[in-house]
């Protein structure tokens, strides 16, 4: 590939982010006076740490959003003070240490500048997801912009708007296969070993890589990428160490293995907000479009994996199937901002396997625009603050 090719790649990337860090810079200064701590969604229903809580924008009579609890262990990642006795779940938010320890490495040493670090490992993913959108694109005939649609996987919007860590396994799922059909398996190895310190769920898209290399009886590789975990497996048990004994549900997510109606109940019986009509009415719809949009990238996956069920990004997308059939909690569909992050990984990894040209591909863009929707709708007070903050 010519380097004035990649350079053009990289142009886009660098767009894509620009764009992302003016959201939040708009947002930050319209909203929320400037104080970059608002994007954690820090509750005042948890205490603050005394020494973070100086500064710390405090949602009133909210929950706050988990970015809270991961900006904590990026001052804390290897546990050596009490910080984890602020977090909810500390077992749980532990393991996903990818962001919060690059946050605090880029630091170095400097705990009043994690907060800002840990927002440039955010951005820093946003490009990464959009560089690697953008040579898939290149390598399939297509122009670099269309890498910046890794902006509209849910999980980056997401995680730009509070902070989470879903954006860094969006997009390491999308370099681990831009690396695989490129034949670079070191670099794929790399992605798929960090995309498990980033969230647990990384471990899908190992072993979708490990059943693809057993069907293919390429048993060397097979072994080698069986490692990849390694540094998780590694990790987690430091974390088990370092920690007191932990309830299970604060090492185990609240919504697996609860049987219940699931996302058909939550579906036939949407949420309700108690907002006047007809804004209560609008809403419940917005729900049901997204939550139509996510079955239609389920559906769209299983598809995939009928057709390419010995490729390591279709079969890594399939694995995250097994992960819907033991999610059964009505309550974890309640909101797209629940449900569309910890399978934004199987969006980008059945997108990258269907044809760019074909209308299963439109498909799966529509069925992430439909959730992303919902996400806006979200957005939407925000949105107002600026424009009154900016242009009122």
């Amino acid at each position: 590939m010519h380097i004035r090719q990649t350079g053009t790649v990289w142009l886009w990337a660098l767009i894509g982010v620009a764009l992302a860090g003016l959201w939040q810079t708009l947002t930050v200064h319209g909203n929320f006076e400037g104080n970059w701590t608002a994007l954690y969604c820090t509750s005042d229903q948890h205490p603050v740490p005394p020494e973070l809580a100086r500064g710390t924008y405090i949602f009133l009579n909210s929950g706050g959003y988990d970015g809270q609890w991961y900006r904590y262990v990026a001052h804390d990642p290897l546990l050596r003070s009490d910080l984890h006795t602020y977090i909810d779940a500390p077992p749980l938010r532990y393991r996903r240490i990818l962001v919060p320890a690059l946050a605090s490495l880029l630091a170095a040493g400097q705990k009043s500048a994690i907060d800002a670090t840990y927002i440039a490992v955010i951005l820093a993913f946003v490009c990464a997801g959009c560089y690697w959108c953008g040579m898939w694109a290149l390598r399939h005939g297509r122009y670099p912009a269309w890498g910046l649609l890794f902006l509209a996987v849910p999980g980056t919007l997401i995680s730009l708007d509070r902070l989470t860590v879903d954006v860094a396994l969006a997009a390491l799922a999308a370099g681990a296969v831009v690396y695989w059909d490129a034949g670079k398996l070191l670099p794929c190895y790399l992605c798929l070993a960090a995309a498990c310190l980033a969230r647990e769920t990384g471990v899908l898209l190992v072993g979708g890589w490990m059943a693809a290399l057993a069907l293919q009886k390429r048993w060397r590789a097979l072994v080698a990428f069986t490692t990849a975990m390694l540094p998780a497996v590694a990790w987690f048990l430091y974390v088990r160490s370092s920690l007191p004994q932990a309830p299970r549900e604060q090492s185990i997510p609240s919504w697996l293995f609860h049987w219940d109606s699931g996302l058909v109940g939550r579906l036939v019986d949407p949420v309700r907000y108690g907002f006047t009509e007809p804004l209560e009415t609008a809403v419940r719809a917005m729900d049901s479009i997204a939550l139509a949009g996510m079955i239609v990238a389920l559906a769209l996956t299983a598809v995939v994996l009928a057709r390419q069920w010995h490729a390591a990004p279709a079969l890594a997308a399939g694995m995250h199937l097994a992960l819907f059939a033991i999610v059964n909690l009505k309550g974890f569909w309640d909101n797209v901002y629940g449900y569309a992050r910890p399978f934004s990984a199987l969006i980008v990894l059945t997108a990258l396997s269907l044809p760019v040209s074909g209308r299963l591909w439109l498909a799966m863009v529509v069925a992430a625009s439909a959730m992303d929707l919902r996400v806006l709708v979200q957005l939407g007070p925000q949105a107002l603050g600026i424009w009154r903050h900016w242009l009122g």
